[in-house]
């Protein structure tokens, strides 16, 4: 039972991983394809004086932010279960305090990249990956190791586990 039930836990953290990355794509190719209003399908309304970039950036906030919620819902249930083994129920509070800590990581990393220059940029954290899109259409080699730098000072990971994107 009690292997059972880690599985499940497992493969429900890979589908919400997936379903993060999914949405992360998906608002990503609906402000690249607009509907034929000019406006993008199922995105904040782009109101005077913002730009595509901030559609984008909130959408990709918004989506992060709801899967987010989605898969701690799941996990507060699991920990809030009293029929639940003691087991399970300590494994689905360490992937809570994991989500804590990646959507912290985020956040800090979001602040330091606003600090350096970069005005508009999301973070998408994992326990070993770091994807930072900033708004830009090209970075040239100082403000690519800028990014580098601090991510990997803030998080510790190898600079072959973050993957810088630009959005024009």
């Amino acid at each position: 039972m009690k292997k059972k039930t880690v599985v499940a836990i497992v493969t429900m953290t890979i589908f919400v991983l997936v379903a993060v990355a999914v949405n992360w794509k998906f608002s990503l190719l609906s402000n690249l394809f607009p509907s034929e209003d000019g406006n993008a399908p199922n995105a904040p309304s782009v109101e005077a004086g913002a730009t595509t970039e901030d559609s984008y950036f909130d959408n990709a906030r918004y989506s992060r932010t709801q899967s987010r919620q989605e898969a701690l819902a799941l996990l507060n249930e699991i920990v809030n279960d009293e029929s639940v083994d003691e087991e399970t129920r300590k494994n689905a509070y360490a992937e809570v305090v994991s989500y804590a800590k990646i959507t912290e990581g985020e956040a800090s990393l979001e602040s330091v990249l606003k600090a350096k220059g970069f005005e508009e940029c999301i973070v998408f954290l994992t326990s070993d990956t770091a994807t930072v899109v900033v708004a830009a259409d090209a970075l040239d080699g100082p403000q690519s190791a800028q990014i580098f730098d601090a991510v990997l000072s803030q998080t510790g990971f190898e600079a072959g586990s973050v993957k810088i994107v630009t959005y024009p």
